[in-house]
């Protein structure tokens, strides 16, 4: 367990000096930007607005890129022509990011640093939370208060912008200080792919009552010849089985997440949510969370007894390779998102579906919910900020204006529909039928626990997962990777205690 650590007077006077910089800083932004949206109030925006000129960058994403997705990249640029016809003096510059996320971070992070960001930018929300200390993104509250003039009359929109996105989506994007830094317009989520020919061969159904029948029909699918019925690995940094981890350390800890939730962080349309970091991090220092409870006994056995139907290769395997089997049809299910439709509708010559993962019961452990939980959320390729420099450049009334257009259900919600890589979640787009399974997924509970390199950190997540590798395999005895995994915890947690002291009041 921890021990209490004291801070000498010297420590003590460096964080409330700290403190006082910090809330003067954060005070002095509020001051600003409040500044901002009192001269942005009453400007008239729409097709009727004069004056509108210059330059804005845009990243659309994945929407943009057009060697990798032509058809929607063509539709970006559609859009774009069309909204030059609204006010021919401002032009769009689309920038295609990198297609990986990294690579798209550290190439925003190198702008931004410059004072040369895009006006419009793609950036994950969580990460927008963590950037806006170093007053990076726009909060965009008071200007989402707005009637948004390119949304119909009568749609939801139309006399208050945030009204085109509903309540749960800003429930999830919402910083822990209470603020929105992005507009939102897709959903990303997770489904099993499955091979109806296979599963008809063998005589198994995608429609599984509990955890038990779903084990049962991986073992028949292991029986009639395919040793990896599920394409699931697990790899130091981000695999699939981060998504495995949350699903079922939600299950069997449904019953204690409720007392590890912090007040500030809670919101007021319910309590069910995804702990944070700091809320994890306390439950684990106060001994609320620990191995030694028997729900992570469960959670183990659980991940044990399912983790034999991975196939040999699950510790060295890729989603890319998963993906490819499944399409070649050697792999009966291919636990993918709805970024995949496109080209799995493209690409497969096999009859397909789309199905998940059943409720972990009773019948499987006494600690499980008899739930299951969803993996994805709002963070897909639509996730809109805008740099507070747009403000400084003097650009804010045209960035607002065309990022009211975009949003529009006829502009941005056609094009995301169309495209088949994410859910549209505007009110009033309807996505393509075949994402229908997905939004049945979105429907579900959210998940309790973030993935293993959220709760705690990218190093400590990497080491629970070394462990968790070796004890799936065999390598490692239960009561050993409990030893180790309550370790990593600690030490993760005495390492963040000591970064977010300032913050963190409650370690000491």
């Amino acid at each position: 367990m921890f021990k209490k650590m004291g801070k000498s007077s010297l420590m003590v006077l460096f964080v409330a000096v700290f403190v006082l910089v910090s809330f003067a800083a954060v005070q002095a932004q509020d001051d600003y930007v409040n500044d901002l949206q009192d001269e942005v109030e009453g400007t008239l925006f729409g097709a009727d607005a004069d004056g509108l000129e210059g330059e804005i960058s845009f990243t659309p994403q994945n929407y943009y890129a057009p060697e990798t997705y032509p058809n929607s990249s063509e539709m970006v640029t559609e859009l774009v022509e069309k909204y030059k016809k609204i006010h021919p003096d401002i032009n769009i510059d689309l920038i295609e990011l990198p297609s990986n996320e990294s690579d798209s971070r550290t190439w925003l992070t190198t702008r931004m640093t410059a004072n040369r960001a895009p006006e419009i930018a793609w950036e994950q929300y969580y990460k927008k939370w963590e950037q806006a200390k170093n007053n990076w993104w726009l909060p965009l509250d008071s200007f989402l208060e707005l009637p948004n003039p390119y949304v119909e009359d009568g749609k939801p929109g139309s006399e208050r912008w945030k009204n085109l996105i509903p309540d749960f989506v800003w429930n999830e994007t919402r910083s822990p200080q209470g603020k929105q830094y992005q507009l939102t317009l897709d959903w990303v989520e997770t489904g099993l792919y499955y091979n109806k020919e296979i599963f008809n061969e063998v005589g198994v159904s995608a429609d599984w009552d509990n955890w038990e029948d779903f084990l049962a029909d991986l073992g028949k699918l292991q029986e009639a010849g395919y040793q990896t019925p599920i394409g699931v690995f697990i790899l130091p940094g981000w695999s699939t089985y981060q998504w495995a981890d949350d699903l079922v350390m939600s299950s069997v800890w449904e019953d204690k997440v409720a007392d590890f939730y912090m007040d500030k962080y809670n919101i007021p349309e319910g309590t069910s949510r995804t702990l944070t970091q700091e809320e994890f991090a306390k439950a684990v220092y106060d001994g609320g969370f620990s191995t030694s409870d028997p729900r992570f006994d469960a959670f183990l056995d659980i991940m044990k007894e399912w983790s034999q139907y991975w196939g040999e290769g699950f510790t060295s395997g890729s989603q890319s390779q998963n993906y490819q089997n499944f399409i070649s049809g050697r792999l009966p299910m291919y636990w993918g998102g709805s970024w995949d439709m496109m080209n799995v509708s493209q690409e497969a010559q096999f009859d397909y579906g789309v199905t998940y993962l059943p409720e972990i019961t009773e019948e499987t452990s006494e600690y499980a919910s008899g739930k299951i939980y969803r993996v994805g959320g709002p963070s897909g390729a639509a996730q809109y900020g805008i740099p507070l420099q747009v403000a400084e450049e003097g650009k804010l009334r045209e960035t607002i204006d065309f990022l009211m257009f975009w949003s529009a259900q006829q502009n941005s919600g056609k094009l995301i529909s169309e495209s088949m890589m994410f859910l549209p979640i505007a009110e009033g787009v309807e996505a393509d039928p075949q994402m229908a399974s997905f939004q049945e997924v979105a429907a579900l509970p959210i998940r309790l626990f973030p993935d293993p390199i959220g709760r705690l950190t990218s190093r400590g997540g990497n080491d629970y997962d070394r462990v968790m590798q070796n004890f799936l395999l065999g390598d490692i005895e239960k009561s050993e990777a409990k030893e180790m995994l309550q370790e990593i915890m600690e030490s993760t947690v005495e390492e963040l205690g000591l970064k977010y002291s300032d913050e963190w009041n409650w370690y000491e």
